[in-house]
C-alpha cells in the first residue's frame, strides 16, 4: 500500500509557525491566571482573526519591551 502525502490544505498552519519559532530560539512557559470568561473570550477572537493565544501574546510582549 503506498503513503499518501499529505495536501497542503490539511497541514495546520498554526503548527507550521510553532515549529519554525521552536527551531530559532528555545522556548519557556509562561503561566498566568485570569478569570475564565476572558480566556473564553480571549480564544474565540484569536480564532476569528485567524491565529492563536501564544501568537497574541507574545506579540504584546514584544511590543511591550520595545517601547519600554
Amino acid at each position: 500500500m503506498p503513503l499518501k502525502v499529505k495536501s497542503k490544505e490539511r497541514i495546520n498552519t498554526y503548527k507550521e509557525e510553532a515549529l519554525k519559532s521552536v527551531s530559532s530560539e528555545r522556548m519557556v512557559t509562561l503561566t498566568i491566571l485570569l478569570p475564565e470568561s476572558i480566556r473564553e473570550d480571549f480564544k474565540v477572537k484569536a480564532i476569528r482573526n485567524k491565529t492563536n493565544i501564544t501568537n497574541v501574546i507574545l506579540n504584546h510582549i514584544k511590543n511591550y519591551i520595545l517601547t519600554k
